[in-house]
């Protein structure tokens, strides 16, 4: 059982993460600092820096929950639903995700940080993690003969992964909601997965 403390600690880097998101998603990475998080938070600078060294190690802790969260996302949903649903559900949810994110020039974030922060251990286990869960329902579908069985469902959740490092900044660019394209994307994809 945790100590209070440590139940505070912990609740004051839930919050910490949380406000970093929305401060993110409305101002981008580049014009988001660290006294922007602090004050949202409520917090002194010197006690965000007590949980997170740099903005950067911020950052990838939010990208890093929100890759947990797509990947709870996929385990959650019911069995009871078609596996097809359940495909364009987590799909759907998942580039809305990242759509949020691209358009708040999250994507910038790759060009900043030195690639060696990707081999992180948490980064590549949460990365492992969802592309096995992502495998297990594509797997699901082609038993079912809802997806394209002449292609192994590895090379399905890689291609679907990529599209994950397009370049959702400049698709937003020119007013397209997040919600729109989420959708065609979407609609891409299954179109491109299906029999």
């Amino acid at each position: 059982m945790l100590t209070l403390k440590e139940q505070q600690y912990q609740l004051r880097e839930s919050a910490i993460v949380e406000a970093a998101y929305h401060l993110l998603v409305q101002k981008g990475y580049a014009a988001t600092s660290m006294d922007d998080v602090a004050a949202q938070v409520g917090i002194s600078k010197a006690t965000l820096y007590l949980h997170f060294k740099s903005k950067t190690e911020l950052t990838l802790k939010v990208i890093v929950q929100h890759m947990e969260e797509a990947e709870a996302n996929i385990r959650s949903l019911d069995p009871s639903l078609p596996v097809m649903e359940r495909v364009k559900r987590s799909l759907s949810s998942a580039i809305k995700g990242r759509a949020k994110m691209g358009a708040a020039q999250i994507d910038l974030l790759v060009q900043e940080v030195p690639q060696e922060v990707f081999g992180d251990p948490a980064f590549q286990t949460v990365e492992r993690k969802l592309a096995e869960t992502s495998i297990a329902l594509i797997e699901e579908a082609q038993r079912q003969g809802e997806i394209r069985t002449d292609l192994s469902a590895g090379l399905i959740q890689e291609f679907i992964s990529i599209v994950f490092d397009m370049n959702f900044e400049r698709l937003t660019r020119d007013g397209t909601s997040v919600e729109l394209l989420s959708e065609q994307i979407t609609d891409l994809l299954m179109r491109a997965i299906r029999p």
